[in-house]
């Protein structure tokens, strides 16, 4: 692909900085013009308005510096942590007709309450390995907003692991010769990529840079300020032991867990998805440059560690580059450079823009149109010597006339097609906004010696399902059900996956109390209790009281079936 000499730029949405990169293009060669961080000077617990009003100060601050300019393409990632990432296995002859339908199982939202997009990121055995990213409209709604208030627009919204999938896939000539992770560790959010030739495979960790920062602060009564100061300046993770202070013995314990969590995953894709161990781990994000860090997670992990630079193949040298790969990585898709592209800009905005771009062959083919039309004009006006040779080319040029109008009407129904099957492409595929809720809830409770590894809705047809195979055909209460109600396809209960090592006896009871305190929680059972070499695995169903009147919510859709007359066996 051929790209005019021009400047892109990409943006990392950050809660704490925003990052910004600009590409100079000519000839599809990138050049880096300037690379360039923010910090928005905002609390960990900031909320989205704060935040809203920091990020439009510094672009407008970065526009009065001819930073950013109007005829610039500007490219943004969505902030980590509303972004919903999910891996996706389709029959590659089946994509067109099979992706909505897996997004409805994999999605824990309204297809209608967000925007989405996918892309594909391997293939094997006539098998398609998609990445899917959704978030939010009203998250959406907001950038596009803010970007508005700021005097900009953004000619797409990418997914920031993606991004830095792209920027590492780049630098290494668009195929990695060796299998790598990039562990990306953001103040909201931290992301597990792994690289594998071109194919790429994606993991949200629950540590955090505000994980982090908020333990030293609960444990060591510190300020924000000082726990900040205190993880970046006075601490070393690789320091022998018995030089440990309060604080490096916090920050470890927590990056321990973040090494399990590490562990986990690269044994879930060496035995579910069949790759290799990376041999090298790659760490970016604004908390990978703790002191020591590297160090620590070389020791732990048994793997060569280090911090990642997508600037080596450019020549210049970049600050604190580890920061950048996020704004890199959008910056290079925007240029058309990197294997894999993701929009999660609305589709009726993309397809506005799409107009925009077209705006000036549209006029050009109406002035070609006109201008055709007046010189025939003028050669039937001034050939008028043989009236009915002119008059039989004037019926060819109506009859011409009238076959381009139908054309023009049977285009602009094509476009209103499209804009309805636009309009249409989120359907409903589960009743509320359980996961992210839920996922937040549950870590808040939990002992560091206690970790999730999945969380699942199941709906009440679910149970019904199952108990109607188990009871002889005969569902809860041999009661009817109407599988198309919004009853039969609620989420009525969570089935949590984790581990733990400890006393599971002594830690039970805690967590069940824990549990009892989470709104819209009605308890939790054992489903399944497994011993591995060194802890326990673990699978428990929590049921949802989301009517918050103190019953399961399946106890509830029972009743109300139950109690409608005339009902028969299913």
């Amino acid at each position: 692909m051929k790209v005019a000499d021009k400047k892109i730029i990409g943006i990392d949405f950050g809660h704490e900085t925003l990052k910004y990169v600009a590409l100079s293009i000519a000839s599809d060669k990138p050049g880096i013009k300037e690379c360039k961080s923010a910090d928005l000077n905002l609390s960990i617990d900031a909320d989205d308005s704060a935040w809203r009003e920091a990020v439009i100060n510094v672009l407008k601050s970065w526009k009065s510096e001819k930073l950013i300019q109007s005829e610039d393409e500007l490219y943004i990632t969505a902030p980590n942590d509303q972004v919903l990432i999910r891996a996706l296995k389709i029959k590659t002859d089946d994509i067109k007709t099979q992706l909505e339908q897996e997004a409805d199982k994999q999605i824990p939202v309204s297809l209608d309450k967000v925007d989405w997009d996918s892309v594909i990121v391997g293939e094997d055995n006539g098998q398609s390995h998609l990445v899917l990213a959704a978030v939010k409209k009203e998250i959406v709604e907001n950038i596009i907003s803010l970007l508005a208030e700021a005097g900009l627009e953004a000619n797409s919204i990418d997914c920031g692991a993606i991004a830095v999938g792209n920027a590492f896939l780049h630098s290494c000539g668009g195929e990695a010769e060796a299998s790598a992770a990039i562990l990306n560790i953001g103040m909201a959010a931290s992301d597990l990529i792994i690289v594998d030739g071109k194919k790429i495979w994606i993991r949200t960790l629950p540590v955090t840079g505000k994980t982090i920062v908020s333990s030293v602060i609960k444990n060591l009564n510190l300020s924000e300020e000082e726990a900040k100061k205190a993880i970046s300046t006075q601490i070393n993770l690789a320091a022998p032991a018995g030089e440990e202070s309060d604080v490096l013995k916090n920050v470890r314990a927590t990056m321990s867990r973040l090494v399990m969590e590490i562990t986990r995953s690269l044994t879930f894709f060496k035995s579910q998805l069949g790759g290799e161990r990376p041999q090298k781990l790659l760490v970016c994000g604004g908390y990978s440059n703790i002191p020591g860090l590297t160090d620590f997670l070389s020791g732990r992990l048994k793997t060569d560690t280090s911090n990642l630079n997508v600037f080596q193949t450019f020549d210049k040298t970049v600050e604190n580059a580890s920061l950048y790969p996020q704004a890199m990585g959008c910056a290079l898709a925007g240029a058309g450079l990197t294997p894999y592209a993701i929009n999660i800009l609305p589709k009726n905005v993309q397809f506005q823009q799409m107009l925009e771009k077209k705006k000036f062959w549209i006029a050009a083919s109406a002035y070609i149109f006109a201008a055709i039309f007046i010189a025939l004009f003028a050669i039937v006006t001034v050939k008028s010597k043989d009236v009915k040779a002119q008059a039989e080319k004037a019926d060819n040029e109506l009859s011409n006339a009238t076959a381009l109008n139908s054309e023009i009407v049977k285009i602009q129904k094509q476009i209103n097609k499209k804009q309805l099957e636009i309009d249409e492409i989120h359907r409903v595929i589960v009743s509320r906004d359980l996961y992210v809720k839920a996922l937040q809830d549950i870590s808040r409770v939990l002992p560091s010696n206690i970790w999730l590894s999945g969380i699942e809705n199941i709906t009440f047809g679910d149970i019904y399902e199952k108990d109607t195979l188990e009871n002889d055909n005969a569902g809860p209460g041999s009661m009817i059900v109407d599988e198309k109600s919004e009853l039969y396809t609620r989420p009525v209960r969570l089935l949590i996956r984790g581990g733990y090592y400890g006393n599971w006896m002594e830690e039970m009871p805690k967590l069940q109390k824990e549990f009892e305190k989470i709104p819209g929680f009605a308890g939790f059972t054992q489903r399944r209790m497994t011993k591995e070499k060194k802890y326990y695995t673990f699978e428990l169903d929590v049921d949802l009281d989301v009517n918050y009147n103190g019953k399961p919510d399946v106890d509830d859709i029972k009743a109300a079936y139950n109690s409608k007359s005339g009902s028969r066996r299913r």
